[in-house]
C-alpha cells in the first residue's frame, strides 16, 4: 500500500487537445504537482508490399523545422483507435488500407505528460490523394525500414513514438513476422 495520498485534484488550464491539472500530494509532507494530460492518439506505420514504411516529412512549428515522423492524429470524442487510424491515414497521407493490426498502445511519460497512443500496421495500401487540414505542411516520403532505423539511430527521426514504431516494426522484420 503506498504512503503516498491524493489531498486534491484540479484542473488548472483546459486546451482543445490537453488539460493542465493541479494535484497536492502528501508523502510525508505536501508537494504540489503539475501535469499535462493530452487527449489520446492514433499512430500508423504504413508498409507496403516492397517491404517499406511511408512516413511524413511534416513542418513543425515546435522545431521550426521539417521532421520525419509517423502517421499520426488525436481521437475524436467517441471514436475508436482504428476508425481513427484510417481516418487520420487517409486524410494525412492518401492511403487506404485493407489490412490493419494494432501494434500495441504506449504512454508517452511516466510523469508530467499523460498521453496514451494507439501504434497500427497498415498493410496492403492503395494511394490515393491527401486531404491534409490547412495548418499541416507535409509530404508523403518510402523509404526501406532499415534506412528508417538508421535515421532513428542517428538522431534524425527523433519523435519518440515514430522511434518506437520503427524499431518495432523492424524487430518484427527480423523475426520474420513482417
Amino acid at each position: 500500500m503506498s504512503k503516498i495520498r491524493v489531498v486534491s485534484q484540479k484542473p488548472v488550464f483546459k486546451a482543445k487537445l490537453f488539460e493542465v491539472f493541479e494535484t497536492k500530494l502528501v508523502a510525508g509532507k505536501k508537494h504540489t504537482y503539475h501535469e499535462v494530460r493530452k487527449d489520446p492518439v492514433v499512430s500508423v506505420f504504413p508498409i507496403n508490399e516492397k517491404g517499406e514504411i511511408y512516413l511524413l516529412s511534416q513542418y513543425r512549428y515546435f522545431f521550426k523545422d521539417y521532421i520525419l515522423e509517423e502517421v499520426a492524429g488525436y481521437i475524436d470524442k467517441g471514436e475508436k483507435p482504428l476508425a481513427a487510424a484510417k481516418r487520420e491515414l487517409q486524410e494525412e497521407a492518401g492511403i487506404k488500407a485493407s489490412k490493419w493490426t494494432q501494434l500495441g498502445s504506449a504512454d508517452l511519460a511516466a510523469s508530467v505528460i499523460k498521453g496514451e497512443y494507439y501504434l497500427f500496421l497498415a498493410q496492403d495500401l492503395k494511394l490515393g490523394i491527401a486531404k491534409p487540414e490547412d495548418d499541416e505542411d507535409l509530404s508523403l516520403i518510402s523509404m526501406p525500414i532499415e534506412e528508417a532505423v538508421k535515421l532513428v539511430l542517428s538522431g534524425k527521426i527523433r519523435t519518440a513514438i515514430s522511434m518506437l514504431g520503427i524499431l518495432l516494426l523492424d524487430k518484427l522484420k527480423q523475426e520474420g513476422k513482417l
